[in-house]
C-alpha cells in the first residue's frame, strides 16, 4: 500500500533544521529535510536533487553504493526494531572515512482499527 504524507507535514520535514527523512515500507522517500540531502551529498560525494524531486525515489536509486550493512539495518527496522548508532564509520568514494550518528525507527499508520507498518523515520545527528 502506498503511503502519502500530508503536504504540510512534508513541508515541515523539508524545512526541519536537522537531518531527517521519512520512508515508506519500500524505502521510498515520503519526506526529506534539506539538511539530510546536504549531509548525504557530503557523505556519498555526489550532487542530489532538490527535496521535492527526491520524493518517491528509493534509497537504492539515490545511493546505489550504500554500505551493505545498512540494507540489513533497514530490514530490521521495517520489522519493528528501533536502531541507532553513535559512531558508524562510512568509507567515501574519495578514499576518506566519515563518522556518522543515526537513529532509525519504524512508523505505523492506522487503518480503521488496525495498525499497519508504513515505513521508517531516520534522523542523523
Amino acid at each position: 500500500m502506498s503511503v502519502k504524507l500530508p503536504a504540510d507535514l512534508a513541508l515541515v520535514v523539508e524545512q526541519y533544521p536537522a537531518s531527517m527523512a521519512i520512508f515508506d515500507a519500500d524505502l521510498r522517500y515520503l519526506a526529506v529535510s534539506r539538511r539530510y540531502l546536504s549531509e548525504c551529498e557530503s557523505l556519498f560525494s555526489r550532487k542530489l536533487p532538490a527535496p521535492s524531486d527526491v520524493i518517491g525515489c528509493s534509497v537504492n536509486e539515490l545511493f546505489p553504493d550504500l554500505p551493505l550493512r545498512w540494507h540489513s539495518v533497514h530490514s530490521r527496522v521495517l520489522a519493528s526494531e528501533e536502531l541507532a548508532e553513535e559512531e558508524d564509520f562510512v568509507s567515501r568514494t574519495d578514499a576518506g572515512t566519515v563518522c556518522v550518528r543515526w537513529s532509525l525507527k519504524a512508523l505505523a499508520y492506522r487503518q480503521r482499527s488496525d495498525w499497519r507498518r508504513s515505513g521508517v523515520h531516520r534522523v542523523d545527528y
